[in-house]
C-alpha cells in the first residue's frame, strides 16, 4: 500500500508538470491549474476510407520544400539568362532605344552599346561556373523534394499500420479482461464459501487489473498514434 502511495505522488509530480507545459503552450501562465479530462476519451477519431494522397500537400514541410525548389528554379532561369547580353529596346521616353540601332549599324561596334555584351564574353568562365552552381542546386532541391513527400509518405504507412495492430491488441486484451474478471468473481465466490484462499482472490484480482492497466495504455497509445496521424496527414482527415 504504501510503495502504491508512492507511485501515486510520482503520478502527480507528472501531471503537475504536463499541466504547467499545455499553460504555456496555449499562452497561459504556468499556474498548474490546468486539468484536462479524467478520463480517456470513449471514441476515437475513425480513419476514413479512400483517404486521398494529395491531402498531404498541405503539409508544411512539404510546403516548404517545394518553395525552395521553386526558388532553386528561379535562381537557375536568372543564371541562365545571365548568358544573354541586356540591351534595352526603348529609351527613358519610351522611344526605341539607340542601344539597338547602333547593334545593327553596318560596322557591328558593340561598343556603341555598352559592356552589355562584352560582358558576358569577357566573364564567360565566372557566369558558367555561377549557372552550373545554382544547376547542382536546383537538383539538390529537386532530390530533397522528393525526399520530403516520400518520408511523409512513410510515416503515413507507418500510422496506419501500427493502428491496425494496435486496435486488434486492444481487442485481444479486452477479451482476456472479460475471462480475468469472470476468473476473479469464481475465485470470490470460492472464497466466500470457504473453497477457497484469500491468496488465490488477490491473484486473481491482480491479473484482472494487470489487463485492465494494459488495455488503458494501449487505448492511450491508438489516441496519441490517431494524433500523429493527423499530424502527418497535415492536420485533417479530409480535403474539405
Amino acid at each position: 500500500l504504501l510503495a502504491a502511495k508512492a507511485i501515486l505522488e510520482q503520478k502527480k509530480i507528472i501531471i503537475d508538470n504536463l499541466s504547467r507545459q499545455i499553460e504555456v503552450m496555449i499562452g497561459e501562465y504556468p499556474s498548474g491549474l490546468f486539468f484536462g479530462s479524467t478520463g480517456l476519451p470513449d471514441e476515437i477519431l475513425p480513419i476514413p476510407s479512400n483517404l486521398p494522397s494529395t491531402i498531404v500537400s498541405t503539409r508544411p514541410d512539404i510546403v516548404a520544400s517545394y518553395n525552395r525548389l521553386k526558388t532553386a528554379r528561379s535562381n537557375l532561369d536568372y543564371a541562365n539568362k545571365s548568358m544573354l547580353p541586356i540591351i534595352n529596346l526603348t529609351d527613358n521616353s519610351g522611344v526605341m532605344s539607340m542601344s539597338l540601332k547602333n547593334l545593327l549599324d553596318e560596322d557591328f561596334s558593340m561598343w556603341n552599346i555598352g559592356t552589355s555584351i562584352a560582358f558576358p564574353i569577357f566573364q564567360s568562365g565566372k557566369i558558367r561556373a555561377n549557372r552550373q552552381l545554382y544547376k547542382s542546386m536546383y537538383e539538390q532541391s529537386e532530390i530533397q523534394y522528393v525526399y520530403t513527400i516520400l518520408k511523409a509518405f512513410s510515416e503515413i504507412e507507418n500510422k496506419l499500420s501500427v493502428s491496425k495492430m494496435l486496435e486488434d491488441q486492444f481487442n485481444a486484451l479486452d477479451a482476456a479482461y472479460v475471462q480475468s474478471a469472470e476468473a476473479y468473481n469464481l475465485a470470490m465466490d470460492r472464497y466466500n464459501n470457504g473453497l477457497s484462499d484469500l491468496i488465490t482472490v488477490l491473484d486473481s484480482q491482480k491479473r484482472m487489473f494487470d489487463t485492465k492497466g494494459q488495455m488503458i495504455a494501449v487505448r492511450k497509445m491508438l489516441i496519441e498514434n490517431r494524433i500523429d496521424l493527423l499530424i502527418c496527414l497535415g492536420g485533417r482527415l479530409s480535403e474539405s
